[in-house]
């Protein structure tokens, strides 16, 4: 008889994966239980090996999900911000800019003012020879107010037939129960949206300016009034107002308009309204008094013609009434 096979010893099993079908049927029975307790503890390790793996995929994958939902989340609150620090559209130089055709009277259109960015001026020579008139108008301020109900005639007979660009700059230095700044904001929610009407919102706005110790309008009451004076429905004006967008950008304009510097070679800084500017030179004249304004511009306008190649009979002021 053939010698029988010595026993493998326990701790030198074979790994059934070493062996084949046939040397494995050739075992002992305690072989064949060592290599089953082995391959039990094979599979034991890599069950665990896997979910070990699993785990970390998991939190890895969550980690990195939390991270993307976060940087996100950042970035829509970072945009947020950035868009409710923007200034309204065509208003680059903090101040809306008119001008008439012969027959009307339109804004210029301009891109908005970004978070950080600084406000353009508007170009010396974009009035093509005509007084540039910049008023810094406080809604609230009574001041302000008689000059604009004043000259108001003036002001838009001449803007419409081009003897002068208006430029107005909404700012908020009374301490009227926060009016100023609610109308300087519904002054820049019409110059995004319904630039055109500016001249008939701007005389809303002070109109519905309150009396001393009288409470102020509502923004929704002084929304009505805005569109009221539009005219016509407007897409989203009645919510700009209400909302209290451009509210950090009226504080913003305020700020740079008190610092300075003004778009003047002889006015450093606003430190009250109304301000009046033509082409730089400052109006000191009467607000209540219209003939002061226009002796006032009609010099201006002078001494435009004669820098701008003399004066053809235009440039006398009465021509402009």
């Amino acid at each position: 008889m053939p010698a029988s096979r010595p026993a493998r010893p326990a701790d030198e099993a074979p790994a059934a994966a070493t062996l084949s079908k046939k040397e494995q049927r050739r075992l002992s029975k305690h072989e064949n239980d060592e290599i089953s307790r082995e391959m039990a503890i094979v599979r034991q390790r890599e069950k665990r090996r896997r979910r070990i793996m699993n785990r970390v995929f998991l939190v890895t994958g969550i980690v990195a999900g939390v991270a993307i939902v976060a940087a996100a989340v950042g970035y829509g609150v970072w945009r947020h911000g950035q868009d409710e620090l923007a200034g309204p559209a065509n208003m680059l130089s903090d101040g809306l800019v008119l001008t008439g055709d012969g027959s009307t009277i339109t804004a210029w259109t301009t891109p908005a003012l970004q978070a950080g960015e600084e406000p353009v001026a508007t170009p010396a020579n974009a009035t093509s020879g005509v007084p540039a008139v910049l008023a810094y108008l406080d809604f609230g301020d009574p001041t302000s107010a008689t000059f604009w109900n004043t000259n108001l005639d003036n002001l838009t007979n001449w803007g419409t037939a081009g003897y002068l660009s208006l430029e107005i700059h909404p700012v908020a230095l009374s301490d009227d129960q926060g009016y100023s700044a609610l109308a300087a904001r519904a002054f820049a929610c019409t110059a995004d949206l319904a630039p055109d009407s500016a001249m008939a919102v701007t005389g809303a706005l002070f109109a519905a300016a309150p009396a001393a110790g009288v409470a102020p309008p509502s923004s929704g009451e002084l929304a009505d009034d805005v569109l009221q004076a539009v005219g016509t429905p407007v897409d989203g004006l009645h919510d700009c107002i209400t909302s209290g967008r451009f509210e950090p950008w009226v504080e913003a304009a305020t700020a740079r308009a008190t610092a300075g510097p003004l778009p003047s070679d002889k006015v450093d800084a606003l430190t009250t309204t109304p301000l009046v500017l033509a082409d730089g030179a400052e109006f000191t004249g009467d607000p209540s008094v219209a003939e002061d304004f226009a002796e006032f511009l009609a010099a201006t306008y002078a001494a435009e013609a004669v820098q701008n190649g003399g004066s053809d009979g235009s440039a006398d002021g009465n021509s402009a009434q």
